[in-house]
């Protein structure tokens, strides 16, 4: 249940960055197509669309975690409770599968704005 919670809760906070990645997007399409836009206003677009891309990659690889430690969970019917209610402990970038799996999970948007 706690697992559950977890997952919901990045996956409403993953939801939330993408709008305002699309919101960044936007803008920075508003910005380049004003003859007068100043170059710094472009400039702190493009930085909060690449954190904003970098937030988003990391928010996925912790979904997977925790997607992974639900069927964990759900497959090994003798896991001492205690271990159900700790959090994965697997590193950030543990196994390439996870890795394959994020980005299989979610595509991911450059500074461009194009999937990559």
């Amino acid at each position: 249940r706690e697992a559950n919670v977890r997952l919901k809760r990045e996956l409403a906070e993953r939801q939330r960055k993408v709008e305002q990645m699309e919101a960044m997007l936007a803008e920075r399409m508003r910005l380049q197509g004003l003859d007068g836009a100043l170059p710094e206003e472009l400039e702190e677009v493009e930085e909060q669309i690449e954190s904003l891309d970098a937030q988003l990659h990391f928010d996925s690889e912790c979904i997977v975690r925790s997607q992974t430690h639900i069927l964990q969970l759900t497959t090994d019917p003798v896991v001492d409770a205690s271990v159900r209610r700790a959090a994965p402990s697997e590193p950030r970038n543990a196994t390439a599968a996870n890795g394959e799996a994020a980005a299989a999970a979610s595509p991911r948007v450059g500074a461009s704005g194009a999937a990559i």
